[in-house]
């Protein structure tokens, strides 16, 4: 978000906005939009803060991320993002997805139930397992 790879977290919507449009003048919107590999990246960055107690008594920090991407294509290898987003579930990350434009955005609006649909289908799954220990 702030171009700097090493250092690439803004706090608060103003810090958001600006970033926003700093990143206007040095990239463009263009398909095919490949995003799985970005929520990969997100969901590293916010591994480490997984496993925070409260209090901190494991010296690590509070802290919670919210991954917004803005998209002004139809999403590719739509498996991959959900696979990706099924490895963050546990992990204290947000991800919203914005579709920009008049393009064919049917996969984000229906991702938040396929990955609900998933969600149950591994808690189940994890459900017998236990039964069959």
């Amino acid at each position: 978000l702030t171009g700097d790879f090493w250092d690439p977290e803004v706090e608060g919507v103003d810090e958001i906005i600006r970033a926003y449009r700093r990143s206007l003048h040095v990239c463009r919107l263009h398909g095919p939009s490949h995003i799985h590999e970005v929520i990969r990246l997100c969901a590293d960055m916010a591994r480490p803060y997984a496993e925070v107690q409260t209090p901190p008594i494991n010296g690590v920090d509070m802290k919670y991320f919210v991954f917004l991407i803005l998209t002004d294509g139809a999403v590719h290898e739509q498996q991959k993002v959900v696979d990706e987003i099924m490895q963050a579930r546990d992990l204290p990350v947000s991800i919203i997805v914005v579709g920009i434009g008049d393009e064919d955005f049917t996969f984000l609006r229906n991702l938040d139930q396929d990955v609900g649909a998933m969600r149950k289908k591994m808690e189940a799954a994890e459900e017998a397992r236990k039964k069959a220990s």
